[in-house]
């Protein structure tokens, strides 16, 4: 369930969600078919699939750990950047595991290569 936790949180499924799904103003209306349309790439070695899970599992922790602090806190700024740099291995990850072309990557990521 992390496994796929990680994979449904990645830039790569936002940027599907984006394409497939109903957009609503700025926020995006997810049907039934596009969810089931998620590409999910289950045949990751346990070393990618183990990398995924622990990434997901840290995320959550911290996340339990941003909830105990003051907002706008040093501590809060420190917990919210970890999280953002776990977030980005974790796509990273989920890019490695599709065998995303840095051209497809920069395209996910909204950079423009022209």
């Amino acid at each position: 369930m992390r496994y796929l936790t990680g994979i449904l949180n990645s830039k790569l499924v936002e940027f599907w969600l984006k394409h497939k799904g109903k957009k609503l103003g700025n926020l995006l209306q997810v049907d039934k078919g596009p969810l089931l349309q998620i590409p999910i790439y289950s045949s990751a070695n346990s070393t990618e699939r183990k990398s995924l899970i622990k990434l997901v599992e840290e995320i959550t922790a911290l996340q339990k750990n941003l909830n105990l602090v003051s907002e706008n806190s040093n501590k809060w700024h420190e917990i919210t950047k970890e999280i953002e740099k776990k977030d980005k291995q974790i796509d990273q990850l989920v890019y490695t595991l599709y065998v995303l072309t840095k051209a497809e990557i920069l395209t996910i990521e909204g950079v423009s290569t022209v």
